[in-house]
């Protein structure tokens, strides 16, 4: 098993600061996973309130909705892999509509 950290803002708008929440879970070794296949995990097994962008063209780089910070690189989470350890995700535009959703 390999063990994920996920840190993302929790963040609605309104709301005067973000604060941060981290998300642990255990995937077999033999998966890879994209940064949005763990956004999607723990959108479906951990917390249905996280937002993040996931359009149907994902997994194509077509769109780069889902474009995201990545340890203060911007990535498209539809193609970066996920590594084991820790990761902390930011929203890449001028302005956060939510968690990860941010307006370019």
């Amino acid at each position: 098993m390999k063990s994920y950290h996920i840190t993302v803002p929790r963040f609605e708008q309104g709301q005067k600061d973000d604060t941060h929440q981290t998300y642990s879970f255990e995937l077999e070794d033999h998966l890879t996973f994209s940064i949005l296949d763990g956004l999607e995990y723990i959108y479906q097994h951990l917390d249905p309130t996280l937002a993040f962008y996931h359009h149907a063209a994902c997994l194509q780089a077509a769109c780069g909705k889902c474009m995201v910070r990545a340890n203060g690189k911007p990535v498209l989470a539809c193609k970066q892999k996920l590594e084991p350890g820790g990761l902390l995700l930011e929203p890449f535009g001028k302005e956060v509509v939510k968690d990860l959703v941010a307006k370019t």
